[in-house]
């Protein structure tokens, strides 16, 4: 049957294509996971322990630096911590 076939055909893509959704799913799972590791060990090094970047970089405005911007309070917030 004509119609039969078509519908095996139509199946059989539409299963494939979803196939490589799911792939492409688990796949950008994977890729968000590693840059949410890569930004937590970032904001570690600006935000995190008594040498940290924020901190630091604070303390030179505390001895007279001028800078014409600030650094985002919750930053400075965090770092305090």
């Amino acid at each position: 049957n004509k119609n039969a076939a078509e519908i095996a055909r139509q199946a059989e893509n539409l299963y494939d294509k979803f196939v490589r959704l799911t792939e492409d799913l688990l796949k950008l799972r994977s890729q968000m996971e590693t840059a949410n590791k890569t930004y937590k060990e970032a904001m570690n090094k600006l935000t995190d322990g008594t040498g940290n970047l924020t901190r630091r970089v604070e303390q030179l405005k505390k001895l007279g630096v001028n800078p014409s911007k600030n650094i985002d309070q919750r930053l400075i917030d965090r770092s305090d911590d």
